[in-house]
């Protein structure tokens, strides 16, 4: 019974795989075969030119080993390589292009010819990929500046520019399609700030624009550029900033005040007497000081010879009747004669400066 069971499992695979396999087959055969036929290899041959010196085709064939194109004018063979999405890449270059010509280009597989198309140069002109050189921020504004590699010809005054911009991690892209501004042999596209976010990480790449063949080329490697952020942000953080930097000068001033507190002013006041309180100085400080200090000159004194001053005895007897006339006695009777009050007080004033010079000669 369970043989049996096992028998019947593996006969229902086995039909399953009988109806699905010739149908994986012939879809894949026949779009192998689809792709192998001549005339379907010529008419996916897409050739380009950048109108310097190179002349790039490619085209979708099952095994790229297999094919390689003859340039008829300039009598070359080139192999094909394999490229990206199923294509095979087959490039000519140090080659004289010319405005208006007209090449034609041979498929070969083998040794068997599977057609021939004709490449007009004006009208497959695919420019050069351009080389982001910087982005930068200027008043606000996001500056990207590229190389189009396309300086030495004519036909690089004419190049349009698709600037293709997304926030990274998104998949929701924003184009800028412009003819760009030059500045030192570079080109120059400007991102407008209302399409970008503040603080924000962005993926730009570049592709320029041809207005004689349509046709744009491939794009340049991606250049991440992070926005600004906004002036309320800033200012906050700044605000911020501003408070936790005033918070820890203070706290470290209040340390350093404590820490020298506790060294000096403590050390001070428990000092009976502290030395640096002690302004008086020292024998060595007045050794060293002393060419530089006036010493006082002791004072010099002279010895006085006082004379009695003589006065005119003519006038001297009408002083004393004034004081004696009269019965009543005169409020100038107690008054001494002027000779007598003159040597009164210079006898005086020598005292006083004899006594002053013996005390100081003691």
């Amino acid at each position: 019974m369970e043989l049996r069971r096992h028998g019947n499992w593996i006969i229902s695979v086995l039909l399953i795989w009988g109806n699905v396999l010739p149908v994986l087959v012939g879809i894949y055969g026949g779009y192998t075969f689809g792709l192998d036929d001549p005339n379907t290899i010529v008419q996916n041959l897409d050739c380009t030119n950048d109108l310097i010196d190179t002349i790039s085709c490619d085209v979708k064939a099952p095994n790229c080993s297999l094919y390689r194109l003859r340039f008829l004018e300039e009598n070359k063979d080139i192999n094909c390589s394999q490229g990206t999405a199923g294509r095979c890449n087959c490039s000519l270059d140090t080659i004289d292009l010319i405005y208006g010509a007209t090449h034609t280009v041979i498929v070969w597989k083998g040794n068997e010819s599977l057609g021939s198309t004709h490449m007009d140069i004006s009208a497959s002109i695919k420019p050069r990929v351009p080389t982001v050189v910087s982005i930068g921020n200027s008043k606000g504004v996001i500056e990207i500046k590229w190389k189009s590699n396309m300086e030495d010809h004519l036909v690089d005054n004419y190049l349009k520019a698709n600037v293709t911009y997304f926030k990274k991690g998104e998949t929701t892209k924003l184009f800028r399609f412009e003819t760009p501004a030059i500045e030192h042999g570079l080109k120059v596209s400007q991102l407008p700030s209302q399409d970008l976010e503040p603080s924000s990480t962005y993926v730009v790449c570049v592709r320029s624009y041809s207005d004689l063949s349509g046709r744009y080329s491939d794009c340049s490697a991606e250049k991440d550029f992070t926005t600004p952020m906004s002036d309320a942000t800033l200012a906050l953080i700044i605000i911020t900033s501003l408070s936790i930097a005033s918070v820890l000068i203070s706290s470290v001033a209040f340390l350093c005040f404590v820490k020298l507190k506790d060294l000096w002013w403590d050390k001070i006041a428990k000092c009976p007497k502290p030395k640096l309180l002690l302004i008086s100085p020292t024998e060595q400080m007045v050794k060293d000081l002393h060419p530089r200090i006036l010493k006082p000159v002791p004072p010099i004194f002279s010895l006085v010879h006082v004379e009695p001053l003589v006065t005119d005895d003519s006038k001297l007897w009408l002083l004393e009747s004034v004081i004696t006339t009269g019965d009543h006695p005169s409020p100038f009777t107690s008054i001494s004669p002027i000779s007598t009050l003159f040597t009164d007080r210079l006898s005086n004033s020598s005292s006083l400066l004899l006594s002053l010079q013996s005390s100081c000669q003691s």
